[in-house]
């Protein structure tokens, strides 16, 4: 197994919700910290807001198409949790998703795409976690291709 110096944190909790507005306000009446802007992130097909609960976020998630994942889940069962995100450190997020693919894991797509607040993201497939669909996810500015992603071929 390929070793790396990933450093990995848990970011935040994502909730699907059928009606973002709703699910903020009843949020609102539990944690005392706003809600952030609410943010599109066309790739996805999700409108999101996250919420500040000291520690890892809780982002809720309300689907913009049919087509989207967040839509699929919701078709099959109730709101609730619907992904874990982890923050990558130490390592590109390039590199991260490729070291992952040569261990065998199940990473959803081609590589990282656009995600909220100017970050980069990919998926691991639930097979490959025993059940649980898992995000990773870095800042741009720290997702630049090191040496050893751009002399890949």
């Amino acid at each position: 197994m390929a070793t790396t110096n990933a450093r990995i944190t848990l970011d935040h909790i994502a909730l699907a919700s059928s009606d973002l507005a709703e699910s903020l306000g009843k949020l609102a009446q539990i944690f005392p910290s706003a809600a952030s802007e609410v943010e599109e992130v066309s790739s996805e097909g999700v409108r999101l807001a996250f919420i500040d609960v000291g520690g890892p976020r809780l982002e809720v998630l309300e689907s913009t198409r049919e087509d989207s994942a967040v839509a699929r889940y919701l078709e099959k069962r109730p709101a609730g949790i619907h992904h874990l995100s982890f923050r990558v450190d130490g390592v590109s997020i390039d590199d991260w998703f490729e070291e992952l693919r040569s261990r065998g894991v199940e990473v959803l797509g081609d590589g990282p795409t656009e995600g909220s607040g100017d970050t980069r993201i990919f998926f691991v497939h639930p097979r490959s976690t025993g059940g649980l669909l898992v995000e990773f996810s870095q800042k741009r500015a720290e997702s630049a291709p090191t040496e050893k992603s751009e002399n890949k071929s």
